[in-house]
């Protein structure tokens, strides 16, 4: 599957519409995952969603796409809640009810570009503070519908989106009805019960938050004046499909994982330009249960990597390191730092290997694009 930009992203042009679902007021309210707290802390801005868009491989009414995008919101519990500014300016979470509403056209005006058009939708209705957060769009051309699902990165994370588009098409095709899938604030709250992490790990962020000027990981190399910037985005495919296969079995003659062997790269080319280990923010998940592998919501939490030696077993260690400091409630063991301690250039490495999912869509027939 493609993974983009909203900007690089490859969309047909046609008819824009969205469908405005009607929620209701605030009802129980939620706990608030650490991460959570820091993404909607942050406030209402543009470009804090995520999404996924694909054709469908048939017409479909609008209405019966509308439909089985409730029975999708009906599922996920994420998708039936809200963050409101709290009285002390901190974000609070409820629960809320989601019924049917109407379909509205976003009218692309004259030389605009369909990405921007749909960017502008997705912008004003996936905001943190949005009641709710998320938004289900459809390009109309004579050829199909192109669907796009966003929300706001509070609720999902990429895993999230893959089972979203595999639900809603699960019921665009009349499958058995779905049950419920475990609710993300069901995870929160199992974390908040978990124990505190133990004086290693405590020992281990110390040093290298310490090693980066007290500060979560930097980029190494100098990125000028720490200053709003335009946003500048670039999208490389660095590996075709045989590029790919080969890149797996030089990690499978090495001993480690694609990704080792992608940090071992990496690892080199710090040390040659920078001079220095490499030292990045590190998103790992934490669906440590089967249980969440089908539910929707933040699943993600950020570890540090620090990898120094540019050797694949070195780089393995690495990564299975990043791994455990994540591992652990956040809130607790960035406690000395007031939270996690952010400055502008943080640089941070993300992978997701879909071919290790347990959860799967036909990408290539749909033209599924990650945005």
């Amino acid at each position: 599957m493609r993974l983009t930009n909203v900007t690089h992203l490859r969309l047909p042009f046609g008819r824009l519409w969205g469908y405005d679902v009607t929620s209701s007021a605030l009802g129980e309210r939620l706990p608030i995952s650490f991460d959570q707290r820091i993404h909607v802390g942050a406030g209402d801005r543009p470009g804090s969603w995520m999404a996924l868009s694909f054709r469908l491989p048939t017409p479909v009414p609008r209405e019966l796409i509308a439909d089985a995008w409730l029975t999708v919101v009906a599922r996920h519990g994420t998708l039936r809640t809200a963050f409101v500014p709290g009285a002390d300016g901190e974000p609070e979470l409820y629960e809320i009810a989601v019924s049917p509403g109407a379909w509205v056209e976003h009218r692309i005006a004259p030389g605009q570009a369909v990405n921007d058009a749909v960017r502008d939708v997705l912008d004003a209705a996936c905001s943190p503070y949005r009641r709710p957060s998320h938004r289900l769009c459809v390009l109309e051309t004579a050829a199909g519908f192109t669907i796009v699902i966003a929300a706001d990165h509070a609720h999902v994370d990429m895993w999230s989106m893959l089972v979203i588009a595999r639900d809603l098409l699960s019921s665009l095709d009349g499958r058995a009805p779905l049950s419920r899938a475990p609710a993300f604030v069901e995870h929160t709250r199992a974390l908040l019960d978990r124990r505190t992490a133990p004086e290693e790990v405590r020992h281990r962020w110390a040093d290298i938050i310490g090693d980066c000027g007290g500060f979560m990981p930097r980029f190494p190399l100098p990125l000028g004046a720490p200053e709003p910037q335009r946003e500048r985005v670039e999208v490389r495919d660095v590996f075709d499909l045989d590029d790919g296969a080969a890149f797996a079995a030089q990690a499978r003659n090495d001993g480690i994982s694609t990704l080792a062997l992608a940090v071992l790269a990496m690892t080199a080319v710090t040390r040659e330009l920078a001079g220095t280990p490499l030292r990045a923010v590190f998103p790992v998940h934490s669906r440590y249960d089967e249980n969440w592998h089908d539910s929707v919501g933040w699943f993600i939490t950020n570890s540090v990597l620090e990898s120094t030696v540019a050797e694949p077993l070195a780089a393995a260690a690495a990564v299975k390191e990043a791994v455990q400091l994540g591992s652990w409630p956040l809130a607790d063991v960035l406690a000395p730092w007031g939270g996690m301690p952010i400055a502008p250039g943080m640089f941070a490495i993300s992978w997701l290997d879909l071919r290790r999912l347990p959860v799967r869509i036909d990408s290539v027939g749909l033209d599924a694009q990650y945005v």
